[in-house]
């Protein structure tokens, strides 16, 4: 399939890079973890979204470290394995520690070198730094390099530092190192890099403060499964009348949306059915033990939906108190373009350029939020006003037509 895909774009090579481009048709090569294909987790969902960008381009291939039996061929994307090892294999996590780490195999090594030499790629997109140590130390001079940050690592595990509960000597000790070794490894493939990409502006700022001058250029996430989300704007599913239902989706097994559904259970919803009549539907994959133990007559918990649409149609409200974690939330995008009233804190809607009363309710404590839930369950023309706003925005700046401009600049200003 490689040959084929070559033969397909079979000029000459061209230098420099640029005006190849306006001749032919780019070939891509995207490096990922995981294969990117079914997006289930946000990382997926932001690397199909570029695979798909690139493949938009010219002929693209997904490289990916974990072999999960992808199939060799998908809406024009050819998928190979760099290891026969299962998904998750590469990943290092020291016990009771908040760091990890890739390991790229040596066969890995040798696999995406034949590859380069087969495909002959044009540019190479890595979608974590550590995959950098991929790339041959004699790569062609005119095959231009490409990192996606999808989190700035090292300003993650900064920020874990002044995160409450994480405070214990151990683990703030051991946040510091990983706030060290994430900088550092950002800096190393940034020294090997022509370009990185980063998913907003505040990302930006911090990518710069690690890595100084560099060429960075802004792919913003973009709505998970946009084609469920529709052309118009979906009705509410609620006219006013009682019980309303609130809805927390995500990773269940990651540890800052584990914190947000304990925090939504235990502490917002006994202070928000004092005010008015509520349940909470908290749904998503790998849910931690903690998190399934969470159920209770007002709340509901939905282990691995095969579909999210219904739970997200029969919501009201969609509530984000996050406080810890990385890059731009995807379940805020989710939430926008289905057409729910969203009430977060400022942290989790960071980077999507929203206006506070406009977009959506922010709340950053319990009080805070039973407010503004009550508040918006009794005037149904102010949920009108915010979820119509919200849709808006969503689409224009997110949508498949802003995320797809944003993959094709980057690549061509690589």
């Amino acid at each position: 399939m490689l040959a084929v895909l070559r033969e397909h774009s079979s000029a000459p090579a061209a230098s420099p890079l640029v005006p190849r481009r306006d001749r032919e048709p780019l070939r891509t090569l995207v490096a990922t973890i995981d294969c990117p294909w079914p997006a289930v987790s946000g990382a997926d969902l932001r690397n199909w979204q570029n695979v798909l960008g690139a493949r938009a381009l010219g002929p693209t291939v997904a490289a990916f470290l974990g072999s999960s039996g992808a199939p060799e061929e998908r809406e024009g994307v050819v998928f190979r394995a760099l290891t026969d090892l299962p998904p998750g294999a590469v990943w290092r996590h020291p016990a009771d520690s908040v760091t990890s780490a890739v390991e790229v195999p040596p066969e890995a090594v040798a696999r995406f070198a034949a590859i380069m030499r087969d495909f002959a790629p044009h540019a190479i997109v890595f979608a974590h730094p550590a995959l950098h140590a991929l790339l041959p130390t004699s790569r062609p001079s005119d095959v231009r390099v490409i990192l996606d940050f999808h989190n700035v690592e090292s300003a993650v595990a900064a920020r874990t530092t002044r995160v409450r509960g994480l405070l214990r000597p151990r683990r703030w000790l051991d946040a510091r190192a990983a706030a060290r070794a994430s900088a550092h490894l950002e800096r190393a493939a940034m020294a090997v890099a022509d370009a990185a990409w980063v998913c907003s502006p505040d990302e930006e700022s911090r990518l710069r403060a690690v890595v100084g001058p560099a060429r960075i250029h802004v792919v913003p996430n973009g709505i998970p499964r946009a084609a469920a989300a529709g052309g118009v704007l979906r009705p509410s599913p609620n006219g006013g009348t009682s019980p309303f239902t609130l809805a927390f989706v995500g990773h269940l097994g990651y540890a800052p949306n584990v914190a947000a559904a304990h925090w939504l259970a235990q502490r917002l919803m006994p202070a928000l059915r004092r005010r008015l009549d509520a349940q909470l539907v908290i749904a998503g994959r790998s849910p931690a033990a903690a998190v399934r133990a969470l159920a209770n007559g007002a709340v509901k918990v939905t282990a691995d939906p095969t579909d999210i649409e219904p739970i997200l149609a029969a919501a009201d409200f969609a509530v984000l108190p996050l406080r810890e974690g990385g890059g731009t939330r995807f379940k805020a995008l989710e939430a926008m373009s289905r057409g729910l009233p969203l009430i977060a804190t400022a942290f989790a809607v960071e980077g999507l350029g929203l206006a506070e009363g406009t977009h959506y309710r922010r709340a950053e404590t319990v009080g805070g939020f039973a407010r503004a839930i009550a508040g918006l369950a009794a005037d149904r023309a102010m949920r009108e006003r915010l979820r119509g706003a919200a849709w808006q925005h969503a689409l224009a700046h997110f949508g498949p037509s802003a995320v797809a401009r944003a993959v094709r600049e980057g690549l061509v200003a690589a």
